[in-house]
């Protein structure tokens, strides 16, 4: 896992990502959160979902669910905006969804994890990140 040196509240986050396994790829971006707890290697939520099949879902965001808009085998084009309780994603330069209720701290880090060797290797490059606050 790959974690800022800061705490970020608004932002958009604009990054392409490719797996590079033919099949059960699996990794995430997290955002928003204060720590990773020792007994995981990864922190406890919001996780913008890479894992094969649930590209782009995060778990426990009613509403921030999307289907059929990622390539396999190809690079793909994810923008999340996160501001207050809000975020939104856009994958491929389509909408994929809107959601509201992100609870948690205000400020949080972001970081970038792959599932290795389970969910095998990742690129991803052109990594921008704005602040809105």
């Amino acid at each position: 896992m790959i974690q800022t040196e800061k705490k970020y509240g608004d932002f958009i986050l604009e990054f392409e990502w490719k797996a590079l396994r033919d099949d059960k790829w699996d990794s995430g971006v997290y955002f928003r959160y204060d720590s990773v707890p020792e007994i995981r290697a990864w922190p406890e939520r919001y996780q913008v979902n890479l894992k094969q099949g649930m590209e782009g879902n995060i778990g426990d965001l009613e509403g921030a669910e999307s289907e059929g808009l990622t390539m396999a085998g190809q690079w793909n084009q994810f923008k999340l905006t996160v501001r207050g309780t809000k975020a939104s994603l856009e994958i491929n330069g389509k909408p994929a969804w809107e959601a509201d209720g992100l609870e948690g701290p205000e400020k949080g880090f972001i970081a970038l994890q792959a599932e290795v060797p389970g969910g095998g290797q990742y690129r991803f490059r052109n990594i921008y990140l704005t602040e809105l606050d």
